[in-house]
């Protein structure tokens, strides 16, 4: 069902849904050719059976289709960003996020709108874990091992890193999230004793010189 597909799924069936229309509208033509054939010739219309109703289901389920375009085409905005650029503005997630799920309060419970909801909702379980990795604090060891965890192809690198490679592996970002939420405090705990330790030998020296200027002074 809809609401079981990943979003490429889905987005397979609303390209393949484009197909169907095509195709319908292509035997569409055939049948208004054949009414006039008959009227031309003095015939009985023809009924088709089930057309009509085929008509009405196609309709239907391509508004069901143009919603989750909708949703797809709003997040592609933000996946095609640079991940080290769209970093700052996570927060538009969250807006993204907030704005969909009113549009779906006030709509009839379908498979697209389920799909979209469980969506959300794992974009919500996430978001708080993708804060935690923007990578300010990270060094070149910190990236492997994100990457390692998050099992991001081998020719993804940081100068090429985008936001949709997190958004493809958004189940694994809530899997691995105590993984994650570790090794970013780790990361921020080394930038943290690194500081120190630059601030404590800056004072060394600065004392080592006091000391030899003020032994200078008494020689």
């Amino acid at each position: 069902t809809a609401e079981h597909l990943s979003l490429d799924e889905a987005r397979k069936n609303a390209d393949k849904m484009k197909e169907w229309r095509k195709e319908w509208e292509g035997l569409q033509e055939g049948v208004q050719q054949l009414y006039a054939d008959c009227e031309h010739f003095s015939l009985p219309r023809l009924e088709l059976a089930g057309y009509q109703e085929v008509e009405n289901d196609l309709t239907k389920t391509e508004r069901f289709w143009s919603l989750f375009e909708s949703f797809a085409s709003g997040l592609e905005e933000m996946t095609s960003q640079m991940w080290l650029e769209f970093r700052p503005t996570l927060h538009k997630l969250q807006d993204f996020c907030n704005e969909w799920q009113e549009t779906l309060r006030s709509m009839e419970r379908d498979p697209i709108t389920a799909l979209l909801s469980a969506q959300i909702a794992l974009i919500r379980e996430a978001h708080p874990i993708l804060k935690g990795i923007t990578g300010e604090a990270f060094e070149k060891d910190h990236w492997k091992i994100l990457f390692g965890l998050l099992g991001f192809p081998k020719d993804v690198t940081l100068e090429n890193l985008k936001f949709k490679h997190f958004m493809d592996r958004l189940s694994t970002v809530v899997e691995k999230g105590e993984q994650l939420k570790e090794l970013a405090a780790r990361a921020l705990g080394e930038v943290v004793i690194r500081d120190a330790l630059l601030e404590l030998t800056a004072w060394i020296d600065q004392a080592e010189l006091s000391l030899v200027d003020h032994g200078g002074s008494d020689g």
